[in-house]
C-alpha cells in the first residue's frame, strides 16, 4: 500500500472517496497482507544481513531483533483527500513555551531528497534499508506525504514509521502494516509530483481554508440570527401582545384616514368671514378625533408593553425580586411593624435582560410613533392638496391679458369675461369680493393682505394641530417605566432617543412647501387681475372725488346759463356712465361685486344734477322778474314826452338799446 494510503490512516474520520481510475493508477486496490508474508519478508531481510550486507553508513540500524509483530490486516483502507494534504485538526504542531505563552515555531523542515534516494536504491547492488518518519507534523503547512527524514531505530515513532529498501516501502501505522513494491512506490511518487502541480491540488489548501472560513462565518451568522428570532422580542409580529396591538393601531389609523381638517363642502360664493367659520368648525371637530385617536393608541400600546414585560418575567417595579429584611434591634424590641431594609435578589444577568427587554419595547413604541407621525403627515398633506385643487379649479378662470387692457370697450370686456367659462368650470367663484368707493380710491371689504394672511395661517394651523395634539408616545410620561426603567430600585438613564419630530418632517417636506407657495401665488396673481380690471373704473373714482370736492355754493350762486347747460350735460353723462357698470364680475376665484361702488358714486351725480336743476329754476325766476321789471320801467319811460334837447338824446339812446335787448 502507498505512503499516501498510510497517511490516510491517521487523518480525520471524514472520508472523501477517490477511485483508482480517477487518479490514473496512482494507487492500487486495497489489499491485505497475511502475517506469513510479513514473516517471510523479515526472514529475507535477515538472511541478506547475515551474508554481509550492511546498511547505509552507521546512521542505519544493522539489526532488527526487536522487530514488531505484524498483525493481520482484515479490512480495507479507504483513500481520501487527506492522504496527500494537511489535516488541520490532527496532530499537534511544534510549540515552545516561553514566559507562560505558547509560541508556534514554524520553520522549513530538513527533508530527505527522495529522488536521490530512489536512484541510489536502484543503482546499488547490496541490500540496504532505512527507517523513515514524517519530517513535520501533519498540522504543519510544510507537510507532504512524501517528505521524510531518516532516523535511527531507537528514534522511530512506533505508531507511525516507514522502512524503505530497494524491495519497496513498508508502512507501519498503529498495528497495521502494508507493503508497496519499489516500482509501484516510484511510479506513485512521480504521479504525485505531477498531480500537485495541477491548480486544483496546488491551491487546495487555500481553497479549503477559505471554504471552512466561509462556512464558519455563514453558520455563525445563521446561529446568531436563529437565536435572535427565537427570543421573546425578536420580531414584533411573533409576540402576541405586540402583534395584536400593532394590528389594532393599523385599524384605528385606517378608520381615521378620511379625517379632514379642511372643509371644502362650500366652494362657491364664500365671504372671507364665512370661510373662516367653516374652517374653524372643521378643525375643532378634527382636533377631537385626533385626541381620541392618540388616547386609544396610547392605551393599546401601554397594555401591550406591560404584557410583554410580564412575558419576559419582569414587572416595572421588580416586586418579585424585592426582599424586606428586619434588623435585629427591631426584632428585639418586638415591634414587628417597623420598616425594614429593602433589597433585591435580581442577578446581574436578569438586570441586563430586563434592560434589553425595555430597549426592545421602546423600539416598538418608536415604531408606533413613526406610524402615527406618518399618518398625521399624510392627513396634513391631503388637506393642502385638496385646498390647492379647489383654488386652482377657480384660478384657471382668471381672464387673460387681452381682456384686462384698458383700450377695450367695457361692454366687449364684460361679454368676454362671461363667455370665458366652460361647462365644466364652477358656476360661481370661490370668494365674494365687495368693492366700494372712498376719496382714496376703490377699496375692498377684505384686502389682499387679509386673504394672504388668513390662508397662510390656515396652512400653518393644519401643521400645528397635528404636531401639538398628537405628540410622540416616547415623550409621554406614562411610558417612563419603559424609556427610563427602574431596575432594583435604581432609575436608569433613557434607553432610547426622543420620539420622532413631525416638525422636522414638515421642514424638509418640499412638496408641502411647494403647494403652499402655489396657493399664495394663486391669490397674488388673482388680485393683480382684479386690480387691473378695476383700472377701467378709475373714472368713477375721479367723478366721485370731484363731486365730493365741488363747492355747492358756487352752483347755487351761478347765474350763467351756459355754465348751467354744461353742468347739466356733465352730470347726466356721469349718471349714464355709472349706470353702465355691471354690478357683478367673475374674475377667477373672486366674485367681484360693485353694488356699493355704484350706490356711492351715482347718488353724488344725481344730487349735483338735482342741485343744478333747482338752482337753474331759481335763477330763471329771478331773471324773469328782473326782465319784467325792466319792461315795465321801459314802457313807463316810453310813454313820457321829452321836452329838452338832452331828454331827446337820452330817449334816442334808450330806443337803440331797447331794440338790441329785444333781438337778444
Amino acid at each position: 500500500m502507498s505512503v499516501g494510503m498510510s497517511a490516510q490512516k491517521s487523518s480525520s474520520k471524514k472520508k472523501s472517496k477517490i477511485n483508482r481510475n480517477d487518479l490514473n493508477s496512482l494507487v492500487e486496490n486495497n489489499f491485505t497482507i497475511e502475517v506469513s508474508n510479513a514473516k517471510y519478508l523479515q526472514s529475507a531481510l535477515n538472511e541478506k544481513e547475515e551474508h554481509g550486507h550492511s546498511s547505509i553508513s552507521e546512521r542505519y540500524t544493522k539489526t532488527r531483533e526487536n522487530y514488531a509483530l505484524f498483525c493481520k490486516i482484515d479490512k480495507e483502507v479507504e483513500l481520501d483527500d487527506a492522504n496527500y494534504f494537511v489535516d488541520m485538526n490532527e496532530s499537534k504542531d511544534n510549540t515552545i513555551v516561553e514566559d507562560g505563552k505558547m509560541l508556534v515555531k514554524e520553520e522549513p523542515p530538513e527533508i530527505l531528497n527522495l529522488d536521490k534516494t530512489i536512484e541510489e536504491f536502484k543503482t546499488t547492488m547490496e541490500f540496504k534499508f532505512i527507517y523513515l518518519v514524517y519530517a513535520v507534523s501533519k498540522k504543519s503547512k510544510y507537510f507532504s506525504p512524501y517528505d521524510f527524514k531518516i532516523v535511527l531505530f531507537k528514534n522511530i515513532n512506533k505508531h507511525c514509521f516507514f522502512t524503505l529498501s530497494k524491495e519497496g516501502m513498508l508502512s507501519h501505522f498503529q498495528n497495521e502494516v502494508s507493503f508497496t513494491p519499489f516500482a509501484q512506490f516510484e511510479e506513485e511518487y512521480k504521479l504525485y509530483k505531477k498531480i500537485v502541480k495541477i491548480p486544483l491540488f496546488k491551491y487546495y489548501l487555500q481553497w479549503k481554508c477559505l471554504h471552512f472560513w466561509y462556512k464558519y462565518i455563514s453558520q455563525n451568522k445563521y446561529c446568531r440570527a436563529r437565536e435572535e428570532l427565537q427570543g421573546p422580542l425578536s420580531l414584533f409580529m411573533l409576540s402576541g401582545p405586540l402583534r395584536d396591538a400593532s394590528l389594532k393601531v393599523y385599524d384605528l389609523i385606517y378608520q381615521s384616514a378620511a379625517m379632514s381638517l379642511y372643509n371644502g363642502s362650500v366652494t362657491e360664493e364664500n365671504t372671507l368671514q364665512a370661510f373662516k367659520e367653516q374652517q374653524e368648525n372643521s378643525t375643532e371637530a378634527a382636533v377631537g378625533h385626533l385626541q381620541g385617536l392618540r388616547l386609544a393608541v396610547k392605551n393599546l400600546v401601554l397594555a401591550a408593553c406591560s404584557s410583554v414585560l410580564a412575558e419576559c418575567g419582569f414587572t416595572v417595579d421588580d416586586s418579585e425580586f424585592r426582599v424586606t429584611k428586619t434588623s435585629r434591634i427591631a426584632q428585639s424590641r418586638g415591634g414587628g411593624g417597623g420598616s425594614g431594609i429593602t433589597s433585591y435578589t435580581m442577578p446581574f444577568v436578569k438586570q441586563r435582560t430586563k434592560l434589553k427587554c425595555c430597549q426592545r419595547i421602546c423600539r416598538f413604541i418608536a415604531l408606533v410613533d413613526f406610524q402615527l407621525q406618518s399618518h398625521l403627515h399624510k392627513i396634513a398633506s391631503n388637506q393642502i392638496v385638496h385646498f390647492e385643487a379647489d383654488v386652482r379649479r377657480h384660478y384657471k378662470n382668471v381672464p387673460g391679458e387681452l381682456y384686462q387692457l384698458n383700450g377695450h370697450d367695457n361692454d366687449n370686456v364684460d361679454n368676454a369675461l362671461e363667455n370665458d367659462r366652460s361647462s365644466d368650470d364652477p358656476k360661481s367663484p370661490l370668494f365674494i369680493l365687495e368693492a366700494f368707493l372712498t376719496k382714496n380710491g376703490i377699496e375692498f371689504d377684505n384686502t389682499q393682505s387679509d386673504f394672504i394672511a388668513y390662508v397662510t395661517f390656515l396652512m400653518e394651523n393644519w401643521k400645528w394641530i397635528v404636531i401639538t395634539h398628537v405628540p410622540p408616545l416616547l415623550d409621554d410620561i406614562e411610558f417612563n417605566d419603559f424609556t427610563n426603567p427602574s431596575i432594583c430600585g435604581n432609575k436608569n438613564d433613557q434607553v432610547c432617543s426622543d420620539g420622532p419630530s413631525l416638525q422636522f418632517v414638515f421642514d424638509i417636506d418640499n412638496a408641502y412647501q411647494s403647494y403652499a407657495e402655489k396657493i399664495l401665488n394663486y391669490f397674488t396673481t388673482n388680485f393683480e387681475a382684479v386690480h387691473k380690471y378695476l383700472k377701467r373704473l378709475e373714472y368713477v373714482h375721479i367723478i366721485y372725488k370731484e363731486n365730493e370736492d365741488i363747492d355747492r355754493e358756487s352752483i347755487v350762486n351761478e347765474t350763467s346759463i351756459k355754465n348751467f347747460q354744461q353742468m347739466l350735460e356733465k352730470y347726466k353723462q356721469q349718471i349714464t356712465d355709472v349706470d353702465k357698470i355691471k354690478t357683478t364680475h367673475m374674475l377667477g376665484m373672486f366674485h367681484l361685486k360693485l353694488h356699493l361702488l355704484k350706490n356711492v358714486a351715482k347718488p353724488t351725480c344725481e344730487y349735483l344734477l338735482d342741485l343744478v336743476e333747482k338752482t337753474l329754476v331759481k335763477a330763471g325766476k329771478r331773471l324773469v322778474n328782473e326782465l319784467s321789471n325792466e319792461i315795465t320801467d321801459s314802457l313807463k319811460y316810453l310813454h313820457t314826452s321829452p321836452s329838452t334837447a338832452a331828454q331827446y338824446v337820452d330817449y334816442k339812446k334808450f330806443l337803440e338799446n331797447f331794440s338790441i335787448r329785444v333781438c337778444v
